[in-house]
């Protein structure tokens, strides 16, 4: 969580805050001189043992899966999947919200459903997803709102793993019909923009890094590129990013621009012969949806 320390022209200590306080009225307010009233931020320690919180971790012949409602104190919202081998595969999860737990389910290491290909169909959304951010958010968490989930597989039995974490969550959320629909959604489509492919990787080291403000690709396939937008930069869009280029090889790129600005991206992306266009097309989408019958 960032950690933002306030001090005016004096020196004087004003607020130590999270980053939703950083916006233009409050910066303005204070460069203006004006008393404003920021929320003091309150540190947390996140460093619980995952085995005390996930009991009986010791047996390794037998499937095991835990569900545990609300928020844990001493652990970060996160998820640990180890990849299945010889130990077995297992999926930890903390802190997270049920539309999370179906994403990874449902998505079982192939498919990212996050929160920009997530329909919410529900009378009340409040009790699903917020909007607060830093400590607001924290708040809304620990009203009942997030959970924390473990299976373990033994080995030869990897690919049981998301079917009987599916399976569980099924069964704990009984009020909601929870699927994976094909839907026409409206996307942001990385498309070609010219016949020349400036992208093309000249080799070299594969390396890929992203910071906000910038993202760079050497020897590394578009489809980072692409996952970066949809889970960090671009997550809260209401438009999911599609690849349209139809290329499969390697690509060079060099963007220097805030990578949560569709606009500036695609003036970027416009040097490489690439860029981003608005299409609607059927994409599978995690969708929630009240039962419509009580269940018992």
């Amino acid at each position: 969580m960032p950690h933002l320390v306030w001090i005016d022209k004096d020196g004087k200590l004003l607020a130590i805050t999270t980053d939703p306080a950083v916006n233009q009225r409050n910066i303005s307010a204070i460069l203006g001189g004006n008393t404003i009233a920021l929320k003091t931020k309150s540190d947390h320690p996140v460093d619980g043992d995952l085995e005390s919180l996930f009991t009986d971790t010791s047996v390794s012949h037998q499937i095991k899966h835990q569900f545990i409602r609300g928020y844990q104190e001493d652990f970060p919202s996160q998820w640990v999947i180890t990849p299945g081998d010889s130990t077995g595969k297992s999926i930890r999860i903390t802190n997270m919200i049920m539309a999370d737990l179906f994403n990874i389910a449902y998505g079982a290491g192939k498919v990212f459903y996050g929160r920009n290909r997530t329909l919410y169909e529900v009378r009340d959304t409040s009790m699903l997803t917020t909007n607060a951010e830093g400590d607001d958010a924290i708040d809304w968490m620990r009203q009942g709102h997030v959970y924390s989930y473990e299976v373990q597989t033994p080995p030869g039995m990897n690919n049981l793993a998301y079917e009987i974490m599916l399976r569980d969550l099924k069964a704990e959320f009984k009020q909601y019909k929870v699927a994976v629909e094909n839907r026409p959604v409206k996307c942001l489509a990385l498309v070609r923009t010219g016949k020349k492919e400036l992208f093309r990787s000249k080799g070299g080291k594969p390396s890929a890094s992203f910071d906000g403000i910038s993202g760079h690709l050497a020897n590394f396939p578009l489809s980072r590129l692409v996952m970066q937008l949809n889970v960090l930069y671009l997550a809260n869009s209401l438009k999911p990013v599609v690849d349209q280029t139809g290329y499969a090889g390697r690509v060079d790129l060099d963007l220097n621009c805030r990578m949560s600005d569709p606009a500036a991206l695609d003036k970027e992306l416009q040097k490489y012969g690439l860029g981003l266009k608005e299409v609607t097309v059927p994409l599978d989408m995690l969708v929630i949806r009240d039962q419509s019958t009580p269940v018992n």
